[in-house]
């Protein structure tokens, strides 16, 4: 008989209370609590579980929804992972199903296979009629200083041709860090991903990092009320600068380029039995632009940021500030930015001011508004009220 023991056990359970607008008159109020469990050496040593997941409340819907649940085994030459996997190359979703991997000194080799899930928080699943079969396989070498990988992915549904896609990254790990990453799709015949740049660390003295990013997502087997969705090429490059510490100040500066572009050109239906009904020809272009630069002044509590950006025709000055201070039990932040700093490509105008209380033995108090402006709404107000409770870890 088994004796079950856990040398590591972590739970959490946060309930909170999100109401938010639609649009500039309608508005809706969500209820969501979400659960997280993990566990060690599960009567086992070295067998690790996890399970996660959300229960959303609202006036019309009562559902809940799993994130993720996990069963992994670990040795030092191999590890056995079944449940819910992210795949990082290739397919770069999640997946259900089963990752192998094998550590073999200076290399590691990674074999996956599954079903694409489609997590409650993506809107994936409204354009996908099934969800694809994902296999594939992972190849590093960790001679260093060089580090290199090579990945080979299928993707699979009946009701789409196979996306077969393969791709290759490589990374010297020095002072001075050429990076280079290229992705090349078999059935386009063409490279859809490139990934490239350059970091360099001065110890003590600054940091420096120049990127530049690719990618043409594919959307030829999306299919939703007979329409194509277009390919999307979008070309970024990013440029920043970290000075050291200044007194209490740590410069930095920023620069983003971004260029976004739609395209669509044909689709048709799958086979069906010996033909393929309902094909036409459509075409759509559009395009757009943004440049962001801006310095940043960070130190303790505080971070200002001023700076210069435009988005197609229209240019902005932008501003950015964040107050962060913790006092006793409480933990007090606040924060204004005139620019959307996830993929930059419109201006907003942000305020988020929120309170954290810590007072209390495995629970913790959470607070934030949120009020803003941008091309989608003329106001928009936003509260965040919930309790997070956490035991062991």
């Amino acid at each position: 008989m088994n004796i079950i023991f856990f040398s590591f056990i972590r739970f959490s359970l946060t309930p909170y209370f999100y109401p938010y607008a639609i649009n500039d008159t309608e508005r809706f109020y969500p209820f969501y609590t979400y659960f997280n469990f993990e566990a060690r050496d599960i009567g086992i040593k070295n067998l690790y579980f996890s399970f996660s997941g959300n229960h959303f409340y609202s006036d019309t819907v009562s559902e809940f929804k799993i994130f993720g649940i996990n069963l992994l085994y670990s040795k030092n030459i191999y590890f056995i992972n079944l449940g819910r996997i992210f795949t990082y190359q290739g397919a770069g979703s999640f997946i259900d199903g089963l990752k192998i991997g094998f550590n073999l000194e200076k290399l590691e080799i990674f074999l996956y296979g599954g079903k694409r899930v489609f997590l409650p928080f993506k809107l994936d699943n409204l354009f996908y009629k099934e969800n694809p079969y994902i296999y594939g396989t992972i190849l590093k070498s960790l001679l260093e200083p060089f580090k290199f990988s090579l990945y080979f992915n299928i993707e699979r549904n009946d009701f789409i041709k196979d996306a077969v896609s393969a791709g290759f990254s490589f990374k010297f790990e020095k002072f001075l860090t050429p990076f280079l990453s290229i992705g090349y799709s078999f059935i386009e015949r063409k490279i859809e991903r490139i990934e490239t740049g350059l970091n360099y660390v001065c110890k003590e003295k600054f940091y420096a990092n120049i990127k530049y990013y690719f990618e043409e997502i594919p959307f030829k087997y999306l299919y939703y009320l007979n329409e194509i969705l277009p390919k999307k090429n979008r070309h970024r490059v990013l440029l920043n600068f970290h000075l050291r510490r200044i007194n209490f100040l740590t410069p930095s500066f920023y620069y983003r380029f971004l260029h976004y572009e739609k395209k669509a050109n044909y689709f048709h239906l799958r086979r069906i039995n010996f033909l393929t009904p309902s094909f036409y020809y459509r075409f759509l272009h559009y395009e757009k632009k943004a440049n962001y630069f801006y310095l940043n002044l960070r130190g303790k509590f505080l971070s200002l940021g001023i700076g210069y950006g435009s988005v197609g025709e229209r240019k902005q000055v932008l501003y950015y500030l964040q107050f962060y201070y913790n006092y006793r039990d409480f933990v007090f932040n606040f924060s204004y930015k005139t620019f959307d700093d996830s993929d930059y490509s419109y201006f907003l105008n942000s305020f988020i001011a929120g309170m954290e209380y810590k007072g209390i033995k495995y629970i913790d108090f959470l607070s934030e508004i949120r009020f803003f402006t941008n091309h989608d709404y003329k106001r928009d107000l936003r509260g965040f009220f919930g309790v997070k409770f956490e035991y062991g870890g």
